[in-house]
């Protein structure tokens, strides 16, 4: 990468891997450095949390290509960049923008893929457990990328068989794939490996990944709801197309609600679903309501996960793990847990 800094869509791709909140990497030092008393193996811990927060930056780029989202991060994303760049090699046209920055998140993915192989060779067993653990997380990430493009909110037909309850169990392992796994369960696996532990720990720690993205995806969704009611644009989260947690919810409304909200979804002309006509359709108050009851009840989960018996992090560690994910949005309630 570095004898390629010269060209004007890598230092880009540079810019947007220096930002953010670096969930991932932080989770996975947190949670090697709260089963590791010695913590020997730090070197690899830092080097294994750069990757994911690269392979992060990679994804993100595919995300927005997929959304056809503007912004990141307070910038432009890398597509738009690229097309807005005159210097950019691929600025001619926007299929072309899109087109590279679709090969440099994949570029991304292969180079983040070759650094976890590359650190995890000299960790003997627990190398190739994390490995293992990392592929098996990419192939259920790009799994659930592809269903929140292929899987339809509402068909509105006789081809439309889900039920609200099968359409809520859908988004939840649609956000279970691409949040959870993703970003909480695999960094926290990851660094639990690297410190040696068994196989009864690892399960712990997928359980508490699974709740803590499921807090996580939902206090999205709620921000979502909220922006419809302040902002210009309507979040892809909440968007008429998206399968989301949020949107079941409000195809399963009362029918009156459920049927405006369908009214939406069907609009032949996909201009009208804007911002406007959307804001006049939304069941929020109801919505708003559910999402916050779902995040509450997972937070609960997450807190009896950490303060149970086969919690392996040392007191010290789930401390500054509640600490950290206190700054999140929708996690407030580890504040007093």
């Amino acid at each position: 990468m570095a004898k390629n800094a010269d060209i004007a869509e890598i230092k880009l791709f540079g810019k947007m891997n220096t930002e953010g909140q670096h969930l991932r990497g932080m989770l996975l030092l947190l949670s090697y450095a709260a089963c590791s008393e010695a913590q020997e193996k730090m070197d690899s811990a830092l080097q294994l949390a750069v990757a994911m927060e690269f392979l992060q930056t990679s994804i993100l780029i595919q995300d927005d290509i997929i959304d056809k989202s503007d912004m990141r991060r307070g910038r432009a994303s890398l597509h738009k960049a690229l097309f807005r760049d005159k210097n950019a090699s691929f600025s001619k046209s926007e299929r072309d923008a899109n087109t590279a920055a679709a090969l440099i998140g994949g570029m991304g993915i292969a180079y983040a893929t070759k650094l976890i192989h590359e650190i995890c060779e000299n960790e003997e067993a627990s190398g190739r457990e994390i490995v293992k653990e990392y592929c098996t997380m990419l192939v259920n990430t790009l799994h659930g990328e592809a269903m929140d493009i292929l899987v339809p909110v509402y068909n509105g037909d006789e081809s439309d068989k889900f039920d609200d309850k099968v359409r809520r169990e859908l988004a939840l392992e649609i956000a279970i794939r691409k949040t959870a796994v993703y970003s909480f369960e695999t960094p926290i696996v990851m660094g639990i490996l690297l410190a040696g532990k068994r196989s009864e720990e690892i399960l712990w720690a997928r359980r508490l990944g699974c709740h803590l993205g499921r807090i996580y995806q939902l206090s999205n969704d709620r921000k979502a709801v909220e922006g419809l009611q302040t902002k210009d644009d309507v979040c892809t989260d909440v968007a008429p197309y998206r399968l989301s947690y949020a949107n079941a919810i409000a195809l399963g409304t009362e029918k009156e609600e459920s049927e405006k909200f369908q009214g939406i979804l069907l609009k032949e002309n996909k201009t009208q679903r804007d911002k406007k006509w959307i804001q006049e359709h939304y069941p929020y108050d109801k919505v708003y309501t559910q999402l916050d009851e779902k995040q509450k009840e997972s937070c609960g989960w997450a807190l009896k996960e950490l303060n149970s018996g086969d919690c392996c992090f040392s007191p010290e560690g789930v401390a500054v793990l509640k600490q950290f994910l206190k700054k999140f949005e929708g996690m407030e309630s580890f504040e007093n847990g």
